[in-house]
């Protein structure tokens, strides 16, 4: 199975295109494409079996940011906060370059909502990703391109012959629908506004700020408070609920596992 993850911008800029197999490896990676360029390559050369697209999929209808980023946010995960349509504004070209990359691909890869996998296109989030699969967050000095790179090797991925950040964010992208294929996956948000597909991954967390020494655990200003995490639910999959605790941090949530899995059976934390 292939998954091909897209890393969006505008498109003077160009998007980024990386396809993974199940097996990790790199199978393409294509830079300063246009929605167009992005649109024939799946669709007429590759036939990935999901899209997993670094980029917003609408626009918020509950307020000033959208379900998914409060989520993601009471997770202990930043995220830019998409509102409403704010009209012709150029700080948000590049999330409509995605919207339209969404819809181009809508009669092959409708959008994913939180259910079926297979042949949809799904809303990813790299930053997420990254922390989900990490179990941390960026250490203090650590780059954001050096982070993600050493998430991706630690995954089996090749990254060397990613020239730049914007592909190996495609390459987390792809890597987030690869996890997904093999049921590894949760998502959040609201279908009306946008969910965003998730990997689960070596640990959660509540409250915001980064660990100085950039490993999972208490959080400067983290909240003690569980919450709960809407999933999408495969069907014939049951909830399992786990957590990570310690003195200050405790992270409730329900993870979607086959009938008979446990937690540590994915290599998940245990409460």
């Amino acid at each position: 199975m292939i998954v091909a993850g897209v890393d969006v911008a505008e498109e003077r800029k160009g998007l980024d295109l990386v396809l993974i197999d199940v097996d990790r490896r790199i199978l393409g990676s294509f830079g300063r494409l246009t929605v167009a360029d992005v649109v024939s390559l799946l669709l007429r050369e590759h036939r990935p079996d999901l899209v997993c697209v670094d980029s917003p999929s609408g626009w918020s209808r509950s307020g000033a940011s959208r379900r998914a980023e409060r989520e993601l946010a009471a997770m202990g995960i930043s995220a830019f906060a998409t509102g409403a349509d704010p009209g012709d504004h150029p700080f948000y070209r590049w999330m409509r370059v995605g919207f339209r990359l969404f819809r181009d691909l809508a009669a092959s890869y409708p959008l994913f909502a939180g259910g079926a996998l297979e042949g949809r296109a799904a809303e990813v989030y790299p930053h997420a990703s990254a922390v989900l699969l990490a179990g941390r967050d960026r250490a203090e000095g650590e780059t954001k391109v050096a982070f993600r790179r050493s998430i991706l090797r630690s995954q089996g991925v090749d990254e060397v012959t990613l020239p730049n950040g914007d592909r190996v964010d495609a390459a987390l992208a792809a890597l987030t629908g690869v996890h997904a294929l093999e049921g590894h996956w949760t998502c959040v948000g609201d279908p009306a506004e946008g969910v965003v597909l998730l990997p689960i991954g070596g640990g959660l967390r509540r409250g915001g700020g980064r660990h100085p020494q950039g490993q999972p655990g208490p959080v400067p200003g983290g909240s003690e408070q569980p919450f709960e995490l809407r999933l999408g639910a495969p069907e014939g999959h049951q909830a399992h609920t786990f957590g990570y605790v310690d003195e200050q941090v405790h992270v409730a949530l329900g993870a979607l596992l086959p009938p008979g899995d446990t937690a540590e059976d994915r290599g998940l934390p245990s409460p």
